[in-house]
């Protein structure tokens, strides 16, 4: 194809092909692939290069602005586009693009977080209506934050029942193993509830493995949920998966998450395998656990991360510690004013 009758989606499919796989790693490559295809190219796939004018550019960014997405959403959304066309201007496919038009508007602030938490009742109506194989995963993640795809992730040689820890390593990303999001690699502490739990359910599992015998399915090098992402050391030895089917088989995220919507539907609790983990933090944050404790045990980047997904949590949390002022002798103006006189 001409440079000049190139469109954006036939030079999107070589600049992926071509630049990102080659040079990026395979979750980014997949990132990138699914907000091009899925954003991106329905929008302006159709435009050949050379078209995309200030109006168009401009156009587009008003759109995502006007969905809702969240300030972040927007300024990767974009910024993936700006890479694909600088890449294009580099390698001489078009001369320029309007880069100027793709700037988001300083007023369009971060979505608010709509997402409500599960309460301990509704957890306990939601677990009901679990089908057996998937509880573990629903468990683990009400009772540690963790991402699904750690969860998935997650061998029985990470789980530590002498020193009560949990170690994130890795997390199936759109079917194989890699490293935690934003490097959250992390070793968490699990309480007495929880080890007993994991204890019961590893017994389970070794009986399982028993009656299966040549059978039952570890982890092998090789399969695709398991396959190891670059820079893992190499084991010898075959892994068990904390998260396993009755015959041993890894549990695919999207029979996961299918598994939970369908229980939220019979049940009428809103929650998704997210919601857990968003349920998990505002719940410790709401119990008084410092912001940074919780940043750390769910892995976010930094605690700003923390605090601007939960401010909404911090508000009443704001509003408590008024109304303990309100209501302590110790900042009582009348109480204070009565001791003066007293000593006066």
């Amino acid at each position: 194809v001409e440079p000049s009758g190139m469109s954006l989606a036939d030079w999107v499919d070589r600049w992926l092909e071509t630049s990102v796989r080659i040079r990026c790693a395979e979750s980014t490559y997949a990132g990138y692939k699914r907000i091009m295809k899925g954003v991106i190219l329905p929008l302006l796939g159709k435009y050949r290069l050379a078209s995309l004018s200030r109006q168009v550019l401009a156009d587009f960014v008003s759109g995502l602005c006007g969905h809702g997405y969240s300030r972040k959403t927007v300024q990767f959304t974009v910024s993936i586009l700006s890479a694909s066309l600088s890449s294009a201007v580099r390698l001489g496919v078009i001369d320029s693009f309007h880069r100027e038009c793709l700037a988001i508007p300083r007023s369009y602030a971060k979505t608010a977080n709509k997402r409500e938490a599960v309460t301990p009742e509704q957890f306990q109506i939601l677990l009901k209506e679990i089908p057996e194989a998937y509880k573990p995963c629903v468990v683990i993640g009400w009772m540690t934050g963790m991402r699904a795809g750690e969860i998935l992730a997650l061998r029985w040689s990470d789980v530590d029942f002498k020193a009560d820890t949990i170690s994130i390593a890795r997390r199936v990303y759109h079917g194989r193993l890699a490293a935690p999001k934003d490097g959250s690699a992390r070793v968490i502490r699990m309480g007495g509830a929880l080890h007993a739990y994991l204890f019961q359910l590893r017994q389970r599992q070794m009986e399982n493995e028993v009656r299966y015998g040549y059978y039952y399915r570890v982890g092998m090098p090789g399969a695709a949920v398991v396959a190891r992402y670059k820079g893992e050391v190499k084991e010898k030895d075959v892994y068990r998966l904390v998260a396993a089917k009755e015959g041993g088989s890894p549990i695919e995220y999207s029979s996961l998450e299918r598994a939970v919507r369908l229980a939220s539907r019979k049940t009428g609790v809103a929650c998704d395998m997210h919601t857990l983990r968003h349920s998990h933090a505002t719940l410790l944050l709401e119990a008084g656990v410092p912001p940074k404790a919780v940043q750390q045990r769910l892995g976010h980047k930094t605690i700003r991360v923390t605090m601007e997904i939960y401010a909404h949590v911090t508000e009443r949390m704001q509003d408590r510690l008024v109304d303990t002022i309100d209501h302590s002798p110790a900042f009582s103006w009348t109480e204070c004013g009565q001791k003066a006189k007293k000593d006066g």
